[in-house]
């Protein structure tokens, strides 16, 4: 299961890439300066602007959640459906029931790396829009900041994201 993570993780990461930069673009990209959303001319553009390392922002940050999350995922799961099963004879209730019990604490334990992961992709786009410093190194140095300079619930403020294909 670890392996297959991270081999999904590795290949996925530059779609993983475009997709949060699709999604956040309009966040910090003035609207005159938006262009095309194919997804070739997207990985296009991040090559040209940051080279190979740019499909791979955030990528540790990745290669630490998804093993924390299917290792959170299952036991909670299990633990769920262990309860829920004496007291409810509908097995597909049960199951969807245990199933989002375990999502539900999965993705409470592993956001602060999204978030982490989140602002190490988009921190390209707030220097290149923004003129932002690079603030963001690792993981676990982006989620200290976050702590120190916005709390523990961090930014409710979206990042940004990139053009595509001027």
């Amino acid at each position: 299961g670890a392996g297959a993570g991270a081999l999904t993780t590795t290949v996925c990461s530059p779609l993983d890439v475009v997709k949060m930069r699709m999604q956040l673009q309009h966040a910090i990209v003035p609207e005159a300066q938006r262009s095309g959303d194919g997804l070739a001319c997207w990985l296009r553009t991040i090559y040209r602007e940051e080279g190979v390392r740019g499909w791979f922002r955030g990528y540790s940050s990745a290669m630490l959640t998804v093993p924390l999350f299917w290792g959170v995922y299952f036991p909670c799961y299990a633990g769920a459906k262990r309860l829920l099963l004496p007291h409810c004879e509908h097995k597909p209730l049960v199951h969807m029931s245990a199933a989002v019990c375990g999502g539900l604490i999965t993705d409470v334990v592993t956001n602060p790396f999204w978030v982490a992961r989140t602002r190490l992709v988009s921190q390209h786009m707030h220097m290149k829009y923004e003129g932002a410093e690079r603030l963001y190194y690792s993981t676990f140095q982006t989620m200290r900041i976050i702590v120190q300079q916005e709390g523990v619930r961090g930014s409710p403020t979206p990042c940004l994201l990139v053009p595509c294909c001027s």
